[in-house]
């Protein structure tokens, strides 16, 4: 199955989620440390810049030698032997660029396994490093000692702080960027006054109204029933019902095929939802909105010359993300906010985004 699945309103039966989140978390390697700094080879994907790249690995900060690990056009060595080599459409295929292990018994063109600092898996190349501080060397770790790789042969290279601090630097940008938003935006923070005092009320004239406010009904019953069925709706089978609705070709299911491309049942054949099922929905509905708009985790702010997005994330309560959104034809119009969109990235799937309302 797909690694990186993302959903359009993509309707599971419950134990096909168990059975997908399962496989899921047993396949998944995490190859990379998210707290190391990192280099890139600047030429990876470049079709004009086809040469693998060079690097050498010395015990030394004086770089003499003969160096540990190299990199070079034949692959990877280390301590005079090839263990990985690249694959032999290098040079037409930037998207190809892997390492690939030597060993006999590789008939299917495994991917070199991480050595050290090295990482080429998932096409992805990078070597992790310790820190920045130095201008003459980068320290890298391998079997427990510190090898050094000398600055000036590596001008074809990119440094990158860690994933973590580049996340926490995104997060504080942002946070910044949806505070100073607020300060100059007087609509926005008369939306979302008025979009608390909604939740808070559980009234429903803040949420979408005719058309689009059925497709959030439905879009919110696809999300509860496939990820939290028994754990939200009581009533005995509902949920199965409601997906055989929302999707009764089970070879779509089966096939890891999107339901939107198969004829689903008309509205008006629903399944009847008992008061006590109705009320569980919405009541779920309001919390987790709550959690967007009362808890919010993080924000990410989009802006051009038109419109202005915003997209919440809650906190590790929920899984949930909002999208507001404002649109102005002409620069005298008053920006007029509206919820655009609810995903949610549930967290037994993990990388996967499920639509549960708008584009």
């Amino acid at each position: 199955m797909r690694a990186n699945l993302v959903c359009n309103k993509f309707l599971f039966s419950y134990l096909f989620v168990i059975a997908y989140a399962t496989n899921a978390f047993a396949g998944r390697i995490e190859v990379t440390d998210d707290n190391s700094p990192y280099l890139t080879y600047k030429y990876l994907e470049s079709l004009s810049h086809n040469t693998p790249p060079n690097v050498k690995f010395y015990s030394n900060k004086d770089f003499t030698g003969k160096p540990t690990i190299v990199i070079d056009s034949k692959g990877l060595t280390i301590e005079d032997k090839l263990v990985c080599e690249w694959r032999d459409t290098y040079k037409e295929n930037y998207d190809k660029r892997l390492l690939l292990s030597t060993e006999s018994d590789n008939k299917l063109g495994e991917s070199c396994s991480r050595t050290g600092p090295i990482i080429s898996q998932y096409e992805l190349f990078r070597i992790e490093v310790k820190n920045d501080l130095s201008n003459d060397f980068y320290e890298v770790t391998f079997n427990d000692k510190t090898l050094y790789l000398d600055k000036k042969q590596m001008n074809d290279f990119d440094f990158h702080e860690s994933v973590f601090t580049q996340e926490k630097e995104k997060l504080k940008s942002n946070a910044e960027a949806y505070k100073s938003l607020k300060e100059q935006d007087k609509s926005l923070r008369v939306f979302l006054e008025n979009f608390k005092k909604c939740i808070s009320k559980k009234d429903r004239s803040c949420l979408p109204q005719g058309d689009r406010y059925e497709a959030l009904d439905e879009g919110w019953q696809d999300y509860v029933c496939a990820y939290h069925n028994y754990s939200i709706v009581t009533e005995s089978s509902y949920c199965e019902k409601w997906l055989a609705h929302r999707c009764p070709v089970s070879k779509g299911l089966q096939n890891n095929d999107d339901c939107d491309e198969i004829l689903k049942s008309p509205r008006q054949q629903r399944p009847k939802r008992s008061k006590k099922t109705e009320k569980q929905l919405t009541n779920f509905l309001w919390k987790n909105l709550e959690g967007c708009f009362f808890r919010e985790k993080e924000v990410n702010v989009d802006r051009n010359e038109f419109s202005t997005r915003v997209t919440i994330k809650t906190n590790e309560q929920y899984d949930l993300e909002c999208e507001i959104s404002t649109y102005k034809n002409h620069e005298k119009d008053t920006p007029k906010w509206e919820l655009l969109s609810i995903r949610a990235n549930p967290r037994r799937l993990p990388d996967t985004t499920f639509k549960i309302f708008g584009p």
